[in-house]
């Protein structure tokens, strides 16, 4: 599970890096992705966060493992118990890492937009169930964006069945 965030967050930071560092049109400056990267720097904080908190939550030792034997047919079953509580922390953390992953890529369509004039209302990273969705939101969400970032999203291809690391 935490090798999927470390998948999701370089990702996410590949794609980030792909515009900062091109040349679309122009030139681009790091400054203009400085909520992206902002974010992204705020997720590898949070995916920290999280991995400790889950390692002080593992080493109170929170499972115990119980083997149970059948009566009626004798077989044996493992069973796991807990012991504690996941505690709540772990999922406020958790959710908070996936905000911000998400956000960058959302921050990352903002500033290209803005970077190129380009008036926009609600534009947002497209993900979707498949390759027809992901052409309709583009067409919907992100039709007025430079070719090369249009063509970068299809490339990476965010929806079931194409990216599989960047949909966990």
């Amino acid at each position: 599970m935490i090798r999927n965030f470390a998948n999701i967050l370089f990702c996410c930071f590949s794609v980030l890096m792909y515009f900062v560092y091109q040349n679309l049109e122009g030139s681009m400056s790091a400054l203009m992705y400085d909520n992206s990267i902002a974010r992204l720097d705020r997720a590898q904080q949070q995916l920290h966060d999280y991995v400790s908190e889950v390692g002080r939550f593992l080493e109170t030792d929170p499972y115990a493992a119980l083997i149970i034997r059948s009566k009626l047919t004798g077989e044996c079953h493992l069973r796991v118990a807990s012991r504690n509580e996941v505690p709540k922390k772990i999922s406020i953390l958790f959710g908070e890492l996936l905000y911000s992953l998400r956000i960058s890529l959302d921050y990352l369509i903002h500033d290209t937009y803005k970077q190129f004039n380009i008036k926009h209302k609600n534009a947002k990273f497209s993900f979707s169930v498949d390759k027809i969705s992901l052409k309709n939101q583009i067409i919907d969400k992100i039709k007025n964006s430079p070719s090369a970032l249009i063509n970068l999203i299809e490339e990476i291809a965010p929806y079931n069945g194409g990216n599989n690391i960047l949909r966990a």
